[in-house]
């Protein structure tokens, strides 16, 4: 589908309006943007809404549940396909509020955009561990920190390989996460 699109709508970058441009404010030598503290703040809404429909509403019962069992939760007259199609319709809402963020943000568009902040997005959620919120926001958070001393350190070049050698490390060191369970069936 990415490169049908590609090549019906063109590969090259496309200028997006800048969102939320309410100026710079100034924290000692720290500078914040208006549309930082925007995108901030909705995904911060964001994770409070998805928390409180995981665990809060009968939709997000059905999916732990679906998660945990499938064949169970059918046997107790879950539709676990419309769960599922309900997750990847929220997800994919989701992905597209953070894309136009994120497009509005650096004020331009093009194909590939996401490929490298989905791939850091699974880093982070395997490092706080999968299925648990928050620990995809400290994941998030102890990424973007080890990019930042990497880049300060080794140089710009290798900001997107620190990602990927925590997500290394992880898999091998606790593939639960931090914040994961280890519930391995042991037969």
């Amino acid at each position: 589908v990415q490169n049908m699109l590609m090549i019906v709508f063109d590969s090259t970058r496309k200028p997006f309006p800048k969102l939320f441009d309410f100026g710079t404010f100034q924290i000692g030598n720290i500078t914040i943007t208006g549309s930082q503290i925007s995108m901030f703040v909705i995904a911060l809404v964001f994770l409070l809404l998805l928390t409180f429909i995981v665990n809060y509403t009968k939709i997000g019962l059905a999916m732990r549940a679906s998660r945990e069992n499938p064949k169970a939760a059918n046997l107790m007259g879950i539709d676990v396909r419309r769960v599922v199609t309900f997750t990847f319709f929220l997800s994919g809402m989701c992905a597209a509020v953070a894309g136009v963020l994120v497009a509005g943000y650096y004020q331009m568009v093009y194909p590939t955009m996401g490929v490298d902040a989905g791939l850091k997005g699974f880093a982070a959620a395997v490092l706080g561990g999968i299925g648990v919120l928050y620990g995809s926001v400290v994941g998030g958070v102890v990424i973007g920190i080890a990019e930042c001393i990497a880049t300060a350190f080794i140089g710009g070049n290798f900001r997107s390989a620190t990602a990927y050698l925590i997500l290394f490390l992880v898999l091998l060191i606790k593939p639960s996460g931090l914040f994961g369970k280890n519930d391995v069936d042991k037969v």
